[in-house]
């Protein structure tokens, strides 16, 4: 226990750095909980691309879609989503990307009180979908 107490004292900003993350962490865990937004991880997300229509909404700015996004995905940055969210189609399962799977849930929430009922994100984010291997595709849709 003294060990730990000493690198505690000597490293105190790394301390800090880790229970800062730790603490953001759990306050992002709990607003997903208190949302009630269904996160897919990517195998969940191609399962429901192959079964059939859903809606892929990309919230990053215009320049990273671009950049390379899941095929089908329409872009609307996260700041527009609230207002093209009547150009979306409501009875049809909405998935919500982002670049890490931060942003999806309170968005999601948002959608849900506009009656959204089969709103759900990518955990993890394109980020998630990159590491995993997954195909982009480059340009805009």
């Amino acid at each position: 226990m003294e060990q730990f107490i000493s690198f505690l004292s000597s490293h105190w900003m790394l301390s800090l750095g880790f229970l800062v993350t730790l603490i953001l962490l759990a306050i992002n865990e709990l607003f997903n909980v208190k949302f009630g937004i269904p996160k897919l991880n990517c195998q969940n997300l191609t399962t429901l691309m192959n079964r059939g229509d859903v809606e892929l909404i990309d919230m990053r700015p215009e320049g990273d879609f671009i950049a390379g996004h899941i095929l089908g995905a329409k872009n609307i940055p996260q700041k527009m989503v609230m207002e093209k969210a009547a150009t979306l189609k409501a009875e049809k399962p909405t998935i919500l990307i982002d670049a890490s799977g931060q942003q999806s849930a309170l968005v999601g929430a948002k959608l849900r009180k506009l009656g959204f009922a089969q709103v759900m994100y990518l955990a993890g984010g394109l980020a998630s979908w990159r590491t995993d291997g997954l195909p982009l595709t480059k340009g805009k849709s």
